[in-house]
Order: structure tokens, then sequence, then C-alpha cells
């Protein structure tokens, strides 16, 4: 399973390389993976987006023991620092609670950043949006946002209910992604 995990965080950190190579045609070098994750939790759901605890952990440890340097999406981007490879930008999709729980306390041990991407109207709320496998799970609520934050994590806009945004009128997506960013 823990293969099947880091197959899968490679293919997303390869599909976003790719993507920012062809939208922003660009020759510069980019060195370096960017993970994303959702769950962090034993719960069964859809896999793609669950990886347990333990899993995580084991991910984080072989990462930093083969030498790799976590660091913010600003250092991802640093033109200055693009020939290390070695450079690993963890994200985390959705603010949920498991985060905080299970991935929050082991980077903190690693001194390790991420960027964490927040659904404001779901915040100290139960998942509502996505599809349920799984017992329902919750998003952080402001007290484990701000606790969050003071562990170095940086916070991102992830509009404001998560809705499909290709179905959305221009007014509707522009206050999903404005008003994500302003709460």
């Amino acid at each position: 399973m823990a293969i099947t995990i880091l197959t899968a965080a490679a293919l997303i950190a390869l599909s976003a390389y790719l993507f920012w190579l062809v939208a922003f045609k660009s020759s510069r070098h980019f060195a370096g993976a960017i993970l994303a994750y959702h769950h962090v939790e034993s719960k069964r759901g859809f896999p793609a987006t669950h990886v347990s605890r333990t899993q995580f952990e084991q991910q984080m440890a072989t990462l930093a023991e083969k030498g790799y340097r976590f660091v913010t999406p600003e250092e991802m981007r640093s033109p200055a620092q693009a020939a290390d490879a070695k450079r690993v930008c963890l994200t985390f999709d959705d603010s949920y609670e498991s985060i905080f729980q299970n991935a929050l306390p082991f980077l903190r041990s690693l001194s390790a950043p991420a960027m964490l991407f927040v659904i404001s109207d779901y915040i100290g709320q139960e998942n509502k949006w996505d599809v349920n496998l799984c017992r329902s799970t919750r998003h952080m609520s402001e007290e484990q946002l701000r606790r969050t934050l003071d562990s170095g994590f940086r916070i991102g806009s992830h509009t404001r209910t998560h809705p499909d945004l290709t179905a959305l009128s221009p007014g509707r997506l522009k206050e999903e992604l404005t008003g994500s960013k302003k709460a």
C-alpha cells in the first residue's frame, strides 16, 4: 500500500510539473517535488486521498533520511534554489481535522513547513460536499487553524464551498474565489 501511495504522490508531482511547464511555457529548470495530501488517517475511503498516520510518518522520515529539505511554497519558486533537486513542498487539501491530529505533530518534530488549503465555509464543520465513502469527517476549527499557522504552516484559499468551478457562472465563480480569500 505504501508503494501505491508513493507512486500516486510521484504521479501528482509529475502532473504538477508538466502542468506548470505547459501552462507557463517556461524553460526555467524546476527541481524538487510538490506532494499533495488530503486525509492522514486510517479510515476507509477513496484510496487516492487517504494515507494512514504510519504511512505518512514513514514517507516523511524516508524523505528526511535521504536528505530532502522541506520548504515553503516561496522557497520552491525561488530561482536561487532552482538547482536544489532535494526540495519537497508539502500541501494539504481541504483542511481536514485529520491533518491537524495526525500530520502536524510529526511535521513539527521535523520542523517541516507545509501549505494548507482551506474551504472557508466549512471551517469547523462536518464534510458535506465530498463523496461519502467512509464515516463523516470534519474540517479544522478556527483554533486548530491558528495553531497550525503557529507551527509554520501557510494557509491558502480553496474556495468557499468546494463546488465544481467549471459549472459556475462568472459571478458565482468570483464569489467562491474572492470570498474564500477574504475569509
